[in-house]
């Protein structure tokens, strides 16, 4: 398995859940490129390392830092 699992899905389009998984890296990087295409409305990154959430649900805007985090235990 990849360490960051990409979830992007538009706004009147959710899939849910594993459905809305688009991508797959062990690179951030790599993600962050995925989404430039992509174009979401909205995204998620999950990383399966560190077992953290990170948030990057804005549209349009930079993708430098992520918004949030959010620990799973």
């Amino acid at each position: 398995m990849k360490r960051y699992l990409l979830f992007g899905y538009f706004k009147y389009y959710p899939a849910g859940g594993m459905n809305d998984c688009d991508f797959t890296s062990d690179s951030l990087e790599l993600c962050v490129d995925y989404l430039k295409l992509r174009n979401y409305d909205y995204y998620h990154v999950y990383d399966t390392l560190n077992r953290e959430y990170i948030d990057l649900h804005v549209a349009g805007q930079t993708f430098d830092k992520p918004q949030g985090l959010i620990e799973f235990k």
